[in-house]
């Protein structure tokens, strides 16, 4: 059992080194992405209504954005103390 649990602490460990930056990369530049879609279809609006719904898809692409950031932050933080 002691092995296995090495082995797995292993595994997570070189997984928070190599590829967790990477993933943290994609969601941030899909969420740049999103966010700037959104400011064009913002700019193509044609009335208030349209708007509207535009802000407030952009309100929750930032809240979105602001929390990957957060929460992967967090957990790259708890993963790479206790492991």
């Amino acid at each position: 059992m002691s092995g296995i649990l090495k082995d797995i602490t292993k595994f997570v460990s070189n997984f928070m080194d190599v590829s967790a930056p990477y993933v943290l990369c994609f969601g941030l530049i899909v969420g740049v992405i999103a966010i700037g879609l959104i400011g064009i279809k913002l700019i193509s609006a044609k009335n208030g209504n349209e708007r509207a719904i535009v802000l407030e898809n952009f309100k929750w692409s930032v809240i979105g954005l602001l929390l990957l950031g957060l929460f992967t932050s967090i957990v790259y933080f708890l993963i790479a103390t206790f492991f």
